[in-house]
């Protein structure tokens, strides 16, 4: 008579448990997989926000439209000038009344919200830097600002975008009629963890 020979209970537990093993490993790499794509995704939306932001921004006047002077002249103080509202930058003219702005969540250039970024920040920062050294910040006015707009995603991760621009070169987006004049940008972008 011929014994039959199957599964012992304990060779079916010691498959069940690697099996478990493999198919938690699997699921891991999948959610690994799947977050990574939406932190990619979410780093390109950031990117789109900060460069829109930057663009709306170095669309403006360097200096104040009426006067060609830039705010802070003598100081090297930039931000809002008399006549318009920190809290509405549809009131901003020129480069430097954007320096400090936040918004939180980003907004179009209308100052509407734009929908699906609940819990994100725009920040702007207008800096006077060395003309020697453009890394390097100053206090005087220098003839150079710095602009860098910086995206924070809900969840603590940032993307930042910066750009050069000159006093006396103005935006050709808004030059007046009859006016001569060359832009120069330069564009820097970084991922902060």
């Amino acid at each position: 008579m011929r014994s039959k020979r199957g599964f012992t209970l304990i060779e079916c537990a010691i498959s069940t448990i690697l099996l478990s093993g493999l198919l938690i490993a699997g699921l891991r790499a999948v959610s690994m997989e799947a977050k990574m794509r939406v932190s990619a995704a979410e780093e390109a939306r950031a990117a789109q926000l900060a460069e829109s932001m930057l663009s709306e921004v170095m669309a403006n006047y360097v200096g104040e439209p009426s006067t060609g002077l830039v705010g802070g002249l003598v100081s090297g103080l930039l931000g809002i000038d008399v006549g318009e509202n920190a809290a509405r930058k549809q009131t901003f003219d020129d480069i430097d009344d954007y320096s400090g702005w936040s918004e939180s969540p980003p907004q179009y250039e209308d100052g509407t919200t734009i929908p699906g970024y609940t819990g994100w920040t725009r920040s702007v920062k207008v800096e006077n830097v060395k003309l020697s050294d453009p890394t390097s910040v100053t206090a005087s006015r220098t003839g150079l600002v710095r602009v860098t707009v910086t995206v924070t995603i809900k969840g603590g991760r940032a993307i930042s975008l910066a750009a050069l621009r000159a006093d006396a070169i103005q935006s050709f987006y808004k030059v007046p009629s009859g006016h001569a004049t060359t832009d120069m940008t330069f564009i820097d972008a970084s991922v902060l963890p």
